[in-house]
C-alpha cells in the first residue's frame, strides 16, 4: 500500500489549517494599526528543474506603519497581480508580548483565507487518491486529526520562541532580483500593460465564444436555421421539448458552449475595466 499521498495529504492539510487558525488568531487578538502601502515588490518565482521549469512573476505590497512611535515595514502575500495601490490605507494586525517589547504582525488581507483554504483542498485531495487507490479509512482517521493536532501545537509553540517573534526589520528582506514600484509613474505603467493584456485576453475569449456560436449557428440544418429567423418562439419550443431533431443536437452544443463563454467573457471584460480603471485613478 503506498502511504505517500496519506502523508504529503495530512502535511498540506495541516499548513492549509494552520495558515487559517493563525490569521484568525491575529484577527481576534490583534490590535489593528493604519499603515500605507509604500511600494509594491515585482519579483519572479522559478518553480521546478531543467525543461519543467515554470516562470511566474508575483507582487507583494510592502506597507509602512508607526508602532511604540517606531516605524516598521511589513510586506504583506505575494500574488500574481497587483491587488493594492501606492499610499493606499491598510490595516495592520498587531499582537504584542505582555513580558517584553517583541511583538507579531500582519497585514490584515483576507488572502490568507484564500491560500489557507488552497493548501487544505490540496491535502483532502490527496488523501482522496490515497482512499481511491485501496487506502485505509481507519488510518486515514487516524493520522489526519493527529497531525493536523501535532502540527498546530508545533506552530503554536513556535510562535512563543523569541528567535521567531518578528522584529522590527522582520520584513525589509526582499527577493532576488526583484524591482520595487515606488513612483507613481511606474506604478500606472504596470497598472497599464496589465490591463492590456487583460483587455487582450478578455476581448479575444470574446470573438471566440462569437466564433464557436457562429459556427454551430451553421451547422443547423435549413430548416431549423429558417425557422429561427422566423419564428424564433417556436424554434425554443422545440429545442426545449423532448423531440428534439438528432441533425439539431451537435450545432446546439456548439451554441451552448459558445453562449457559455461568450458570458464568461463578458464577465471578464467587466472585471478588467472595474478593476484596472479603478486603480489608475490615484
Amino acid at each position: 500500500m503506498n502511504i505517500i499521498p496519506l502523508i504529503v495529504g495530512c502535511i498540506f492539510f495541516t499548513v492549509g489549517f494552520n495558515i487559517i487558525s493563525n490569521f484568525m488568531r491575529f484577527k481576534s487578538q490583534g490590535i489593528k494599526i493604519k499603515g500605507r502601502v509604500k511600494a509594491i515588490e515585482k519579483y519572479t518565482s522559478i518553480m521546478g528543474t531543467g525543461s519543467d521549469r515554470t516562470r511566474t512573476t508575483f507582487y507583494s505590497p510592502i506597507v509602512e506603519y508607526r508602532y511604540k512611535d517606531q516605524t516598521r515595514v511589513i510586506t504583506g502575500i505575494g500574488t500574481n497581480e497587483i491587488r493594492y495601490k501606492l499610499n493606499q490605507s491598510v490595516n495592520i494586525l498587531v499582537i504584542a508580548s505582555k513580558e517584553d517589547e517583541t511583538f507579531q504582525d500582519c497585514l490584515d488581507d483576507s488572502s490568507h483565507y484564500f491560500i489557507g483554504i488552497i493548501f487544505a483542498l490540496a491535502g483532502l485531495a490527496c488523501l482522496m487518491v490515497y482512499l481511491f487507490t485501496g487506502g485505509s479509512w481507519l488510518l486515514t482517521i487516524i493520522a489526519l486529526p493527529t497531525v493536523t493536532g501535532v502540527g498546530h501545537v508545533i506552530c503554536s509553540m513556535a510562535r512563543n520562541i523569541k528567535g521567531l517573534i518578528q522584529s522590527p526589520d522582520k520584513h525589509t528582506q526582499r527577493n532576488e532580483d526583484s524591482i520595487l514600484i515606488e513612483t507613481k509613474a511606474d506604478y500606472i505603467k504596470e497598472i497599464s500593460a496589465h490591463s492590456f493584456w487583460g483587455n487582450i485576453i478578455a476581448f479575444g475569449l470574446l470573438f471566440v465564444s462569437l466564433g464557436i456560436i457562429y459556427g454551430g449557428y451553421t451547422q443547423f440544418p435549413a430548416g431549423a436555421m429558417k425557422m429561427l429567423n422566423a419564428n424564433p418562439a417556436l424554434f425554443w419550443e422545440t429545442i426545449t421539448s423532448e423531440k428534439i431533431p438528432h441533425s439539431w443536437a451537435r450545432p446546439l452544443i456548439l451554441c451552448g458552449m459558445g453562449l457559455f463563454f461568450f458570458l464568461a467573457s463578458l464577465r471578464s471584460v467587466y472585471y478588467v475595466r472595474k478593476k484596472y480603471g479603478s486603480m489608475l485613478k490615484m
